[in-house]
């Protein structure tokens, strides 16, 4: 759809009420990015444990911040038929099913809460199954604790010479794409003669992702194009027929991601749509992938005999009952819980484990071997929290990085602080933005202005989800509408229609997204003006670049990424579709994708107000970091928060804003 150019004039600078507000260091622009999200944001992160050790030293399994022994992060999850794991900060702990020595050779017969496994790490990625857990160490090596076939020992092993780079564990094997891109099973192999040692599949090196399940298997390729084998009782291979396969049989192109279950499969195509096939419900099959209603909003989705799917708005969805609970068997697809923040699900025959933005692990379903961790092993029909908490909102400008984290505390580093500090006492804080003035909003919406280290002070009780700006806001209501609160005035709303969904404010700009159209907001003396970007209407996320020339840049439908300069005329950048969230740092741009990889480019370098020779990204995205669940960018610095919920900054630090005591660094560094 072609574009239309649109002259937009600079923004009126605006005086405060007073002549006390104490100015910007030099080179400071604001810098807020992003769309609705407030108390949904976020990425993985931590939990308070049993109160810290004020001398510094904390119990295994926790870490130090702000002077305070916290539980660690965690950064992968995963559920098999009767033990969960997950890794946090590099380490594996398990619960529940320990029969076969997958958690711990030779120890008690199941565990009801996290237990230290007898794999050590680091480790980047935990699989687990009926007999055994399978692991990749930080190395790429991969490993496996149960109970071994060949000795009939519980034992740790490692499988084969080579790195691996994903594993995922079946019923009574495994299946792992190699780092060359290479597959790889071992076990009971669908379709094939059981092996103690890995044997490849196929001869292909372009496979990316791999789902085992039980006795078929599914594998995507880097083209798009998806393959099964095994057996096919149901149709669950997808190919038309009801003929096992040893070898892989093309399903078809364009998907996303897929999960094998039991007796059937599931996927997400690369336009959002939600496909089942074999089991697809209760007592219907189908041999070819059929799709799941008619939205094209899906993110993932997880199959055993429960399926759970994650919209894009991060809310989770249901159909089917797990094994022995006393649900409703749901036909459709129904919410799970009211939450908007699910990163990651995995479920079984009879419970599920996921991980929430907030940093959680939650669990629900049967309990009968501790495989919820709760402590006993009573079931849970709604998802538990098992561990975690940290930061859930982030936001970052030169000289000036504040954030939320998930026990509701206001935090900020930076103008001087060093380190994380917490601004006053309220607990119930869920976004906060802006540089050394800005907006915060608490759980009931409220909407307060906030300026260096001082309490908030109230602007208004209506409720509000998003905020922007400085001295000069501009927030979204729940209702969709956008409203201005402008120093020394009355708020006043903008334009007369509701359907707000993105705005983002920088000194010389400002852009909003309603009901998927491109508005420039441009601030006058008569109030604000607002002028539609070309025709499109598949907008939804957007970033204004705080610097003129600067990088402005969005995202439309199914995921494409645009930006503009001076000329207000958006250009698409590269040709992927699966760009999740952007924001403007001046002369460069940082982007997540949905599969949490991080990526930047533009003519400038974070590091390159201390380093003169600092090369430029360059015009097309570089991969900067994997596993990132939300970020900040400004002009001299950025933060993210990658897949083990730690928030790291890197850039320039002259006044404290890396929140690590440097005044340089080069590459993201861990904020303690």
């Amino acid at each position: 759809m072609a574009m239309v150019a649109v002259a937009i004039p600079l923004f009126t600078v605006l005086p405060a009420c007073s002549d006390d507000t104490e100015s910007a260091p030099e080179g400071g622009a604001e810098g807020v990015g992003g769309g609705v999200g407030g108390a949904g944001a976020g990425g993985a992160g931590v939990s308070d444990g049993d109160g810290g050790q004020p001398s510094g030293v904390c119990a295994p399994g926790d870490v130090l911040r702000r002077s305070t022994c916290v539980r660690a992060l965690v950064s992968s999850v995963s559920s098999g038929d009767r033990t969960s794991c997950d890794i946090r900060l590099g380490e594996i702990e398990c619960w529940g099913d320990n029969a076969n020595g997958q958690i711990l050779p030779g120890g008690a017969y199941r565990y009801s809460s996290r237990t230290a496994a007898s794999l050590t790490g680091p480790w980047t990625m935990v699989d687990t199954s009926l007999s055994f857990t399978y692991a990749i160490a930080e190395d790429g090596s991969l490993w496996r604790s149960g109970t071994s076939e060949s000795s009939g020992e519980a034992q740790v092993e490692v499988l084969g010479d080579m790195t691996f780079r994903q594993v995922s564990a079946g019923s009574d094997y495994a299946c792992a794409i190699a780092t060359g891109g290479s597959l790889w099973c071992v076990g009971s192999i669908p379709g094939r003669a059981p092996a103690t040692e890995l044997q490849r599949v196929g001869s292909d090196d372009d496979w990316v992702a791999v789902s085992s399940g039980f006795g078929h298997a599914c594998a995507l390729k880097r083209t798009g194009e998806l393959f099964c084998w095994g057996e096919n009782s149901w149709g669950q291979l997808g190919n038309g027929t009801l003929d096992d396969r040893a070898d892989p049989v093309l399903v078809g192109p364009g998907w996303q991601m897929a999960e094998a279950g039991r007796g059937r499969t599931c996927g997400v195509k690369a336009d959002g749509s939600l496909h089942c096939w074999g089991l697809v419900s209760d007592g219907t099959t189908s041999s070819v992938p059929t799709q799941v209603g008619s939205d094209l909003d899906w993110r993932e989705v997880n199959v055993g005999i429960v399926m759970l799917a994650i919209r894009r708005d991060g809310t989770l969805w249901r159909q089917g009952s797990f094994n022995g609970m006393q649900w409703p068997y749901w036909e459709e697809l129904r919410q799970v819980g009211t939450d908007t923040d699910w990163v990651e699900i995995r479920t079984t025959a009879d419970a599920a484990c996921g991980r929430r933005a907030s940093g959680d692990t939650y669990c629900f379903g049967l309990n009968e071997w501790g495989q919820l961790a709760i402590g006993s092993f009573g079931n849970k029909e709604a998802p538990a929290p098992i561990s975690g908490s940290n930061i859930v909102s982030i936001s970052a400008a030169p000289a000036f990085t504040i954030a939320v984290d998930d026990e509701g505390a206001l935090l900020t580093w930076g103008w001087g602080a060093q380190t994380p500090t917490q601004i006053g006492t309220d607990d119930d804080w869920v976004f906060a933005s802006g540089r050394v003035s800005g907006g915060a909003i608490k759980s009931d919406g409220s909407l307060w202005k906030r300026h260096l280290f001082d309490e908030p002070t109230l602007i208004d009780e209506g409720r509000y989800v998003h905020v922007v700006g400085e001295e000069d806001l501009f927030a979204i209501a729940t209702d969709g509408t956008l409203w201005r609160f402008a120093p020394c005035a009355e708020p006043t709303q903008v334009g007369t229609q509701s359907g707000w969904t993105s705005v983002d404010r920088q000194w010389y700009r400002a852009y909003g997204i309603r009901d998927g159209a491109l508005f420039a907001l441009s601030v006058t003396a008569g109030g604000v003006a607002l002028a539609q970007v070309g025709s499109a209407t598949d907008w939804f996320d957007v970033t204004a670049a705080p610097d003129v020339p600067g990088y402005s840049c969005g995202i439309r439908a199914p995921g494409t990424l645009w930006c503009w300069d001076g000329t207000w005329e958006p250009t698409q950048v590269g040709t992927d579709q699966d760009w999740v969230a952007v924001k403007s740092g001046g002369d460069k741009a940082c982007a997540r994708k949905a599969d949490g990889s991080f990526w930047c480019w533009g003519e400038g370098n974070f590091a390159a107000d201390a380093m003169a020779d600092a090369p430029p990204y360059g015009s097309m995205p570089v991969q900067i970091a994997t596993g990132v669940s939300d970020f900040a960018v400004s002009e001299r610095h950025a933060c993210l928060r990658d897949a083990n919920g730690v928030v790291r900054c890197w850039g320039y630090g002259s006044v404290g804003e890396l929140g690590t005591g440097d005044g340089f660094r080069e590459t993201p560094t861990l904020v303690p």
